[in-house]
């Protein structure tokens, strides 16, 4: 935006013409106001989320500017420019990081290193505190971005227990269990994980051929005919805004989780707080989130290539999730109450904030 003479409700109708939604003022969009005028818009294409935007709503509906007395920057996934993290740190104010991942060679390819530095590195290093997203979140940063320089801690992702309840009015059949996976295929390079979860499907339904899968989120065109290859009872709902999820949830009885390493997924907590059990990998940080309401499929360890399991393996995880889950589903829901209802986390940024502000 810089050199840009146009006033912010300008920009705010220019980018609403172009189909985006304003993801407002870094002021606005944390509610953590930092000393002086940031002249920094950030927007997102509507129908998308990111996880920087989930964040910054989450701490919108919590905290209010007066809470954190100017003092606290809050960062998470590189959403403010570092060039303003370090400007505002001389003045004193402290950066908290909220620390979601890294760039590694399996996912990003050999250029890893250097986005690292470009788009991480620099947060890290300058940090007054950080919250890892869970200990695998811990474990790939000291590997990719070294040493820790500042006081940090686990916090797991939040989910609002109030808004995603496991309410439902549909009875859950054995026999014909709905299986939901949500999840956002932008390109062809997601056809393996999307091949592999679908071929166990049809693997389930050869034994139960009542069951049926639905799929949310966007698709790229090419991932669509795939889905159209596989047979009856697959259907494909489209991307959903936040405020759909809850009832999306409830259409399904049990949740399919097939990112490798993913880092700590809010839609397995949002489905777990609806009562849906998750069958996911092994690897990442989504075994921390499952615990008992989850099955766990075996893949090997790796930040050099994604491995997925075998389709058989992770139809066996199903079928098992569908003799368990009522058990199950308790658990997801408990284990939600007890371990990451948002007011958990936010007592918890509390007390680190009102330390870090005296």
């Amino acid at each position: 935006m810089v050199g840009l003479n146009i006033s912010r409700e300008s920009l705010r109708r220019v980018m609403d013409r172009l189909g985006y939604s304003t993801l407002a003022t870094l002021k606005d969009a944390a509610r953590f106001r930092i000393r002086g005028s940031v002249p920094f818009f950030g927007f997102i294409r509507r129908g998308r989320t990111t996880a920087a935007f989930m964040k910054a709503r989450k701490l919108a509906d919590l905290f209010v500017p007066s809470s954190l007395r100017n003092g606290i920057l809050y960062v998470c996934s590189g959403n403010i420019p570092l060039s303003y993290c370090l400007r505002d740190k001389k003045r004193g104010v402290k950066l908290v990081l909220n620390q979601n991942g890294v760039y590694y060679p399996g996912w990003y390819g050999q250029d890893y290193a250097a986005a690292n530095e470009r788009h991480l590195a620099g947060y890290y290093r300058a940090a007054d505190y950080i919250f890892y997203q869970s200990f695998f979140c811990e474990e790939a940063a000291r590997h990719f971005l070294g040493e820790p320089l500042c006081p940090h801690e686990i916090l797991h992702n939040p989910v609002d227990t109030a808004f995603f309840t496991s309410e439902s009015k549909r009875a859950f059949d054995p026999a014909a269990p709905v299986f939901l996976a949500t999840g956002n295929f932008y390109h062809e390079g997601k056809a393996t994980r999307l091949a592999f979860m679908l071929e166990a499907f049809t693997q389930v339904r050869a034994q139960l051929p009542g069951s049926r899968l639905i799929i949310a989120g966007f698709l790229a065109p090419a991932l669509v005919a795939v889905i159209a290859r596989t047979g009856p009872g697959v259907s494909c709902l489209g991307p959903y805004l936040y405020e759909q999820a809850p009832a999306l949830y409830r259409q399904g009885d049990i949740y399919l989780n097939t990112q490798f390493n993913d880092n700590c997924p809010s839609a397995v907590l949002e489905a777990m707080s609806c009562g849906l059990p998750v069958v996911h990998l092994s690897c990442g940080g989504t075994p921390e989130l499952t615990g008992e309401a989850g099955i766990a499929v075996a893949v090997e360890q790796s930040w050099e290539r994604f491995l997925y399991p075998e389709p058989e393996d992770y139809a066996a995880a199903m079928l098992e999730a569908v003799r368990q889950r009522d058990k199950l589903s308790a658990a997801a829901r408990g284990r939600c109450l007890e371990k990451f209802d948002v007011r958990i986390w936010k007592a918890r940024h509390e007390k680190i904030f009102a330390g870090m502000c005296r």
